[in-house]
């Protein structure tokens, strides 16, 4: 009893003191927008620290790697497609990071750097998963892009992503496969690298029918940061060969479904 008693007085007294005025919701607004003034300042410290220590490790200008530090908080869930220093860098920013890689070599060399550190070997998983031979062949057959089906499909059914890096094999097709597995779709964030200097394929253009360009980094590689688009499961659906190639089969007639997947 004494302490409901305490309860009930203290809960009268910020509603009628000045304290009371202290708590209210546009104060607590503000408080809350220093503490997101606080984080980020931490979180700038800490790249200037680890782009001073790991500068030419990560394959992106400084400006590029900034800007999707800028989309990044702790709590978050990261996948990428294609890994080296971009692995150990941004995987410092989130909670946990998945990354995939084709090169059976490249997977091997990152994934001693990744073993060597005791919180990034807990932090990240990462995984080896072939694609077609290392050939130049754009956009292929429907024959190649089958090939390239369980890289592009390595994210498991059940996990849910805050930010996708696509910065290997089949980016498209990537970016297009990480809309099923966005967690939020009010805060989804994707990133395409080496964006403008292969937009000119057609097939790359496809990524902006699907989601809405709200930065970029214009030099150096380029980057675009990407967000769904409200009804990209209704413009998806419109997609047909041979625009749509991964994941098709050797008749040329597959549809949109067969090519991806059942969309619900």
């Amino acid at each position: 009893m004494p302490f409901l008693l305490g309860a009930l007085v203290t809960a009268i007294f910020f509603q009628t003191s000045s304290l009371g005025t202290f708590f209210s919701s546009g104060t607590i607004a503000e408080v809350q927008a220093v503490s997101v003034e606080v984080n980020r300042t931490r979180i700038d410290a800490l790249f200037q620290k680890l782009w001073k220590e790991r500068e030419g490790q990560v394959w992106m200008s400084k400006e590029e790697a900034q800007m999707v530090v800028q989309y990044l908080e702790p709590g978050q869930t990261m996948w990428e497609w294609g890994s080296g220093g971009s692995t150990t860098f941004f995987s410092h920013f989130v909670s946990e990071y998945y990354s995939v890689e084709h090169d059976e070599v490249w997977f091997n060399t990152v994934k001693e750097q990744l073993t060597a550190d005791p919180v990034l070997s807990k932090k990240v998983s990462y995984q080896h998963v072939a694609s077609v031979p290392y050939e130049r062949v754009w956009p292929g057959p429907p024959s190649i892009g089958a090939n390239y089906a369980q890289y592009i499909r390595a994210v498991p059914e059940d996990l849910k992503v805050d930010r996708f890096l696509v910065d290997g094999r089949a980016r498209p097709q990537c970016a297009i496969e990480a809309l099923f597995h966005f967690r939020d779709p009010q805060d989804s964030i994707l990133f395409l690298h080496d964006f403008w200097d292969t937009v000119q394929r057609g097939h790359y253009k496809l990524v902006l029918l699907l989601y809405e360009m709200i930065d970029t980094v214009l030099e150096e590689q380029s980057l675009v940061v990407l967000r769904p688009k409200p009804d990209w499961r209704e413009r998806l659906a419109r997609f047909a060969y041979p625009e749509w190639w991964v994941g098709a089969t050797a008749d040329d007639s597959a549809t949109p479904v067969q090519i991806i997947r059942v969309l619900d």
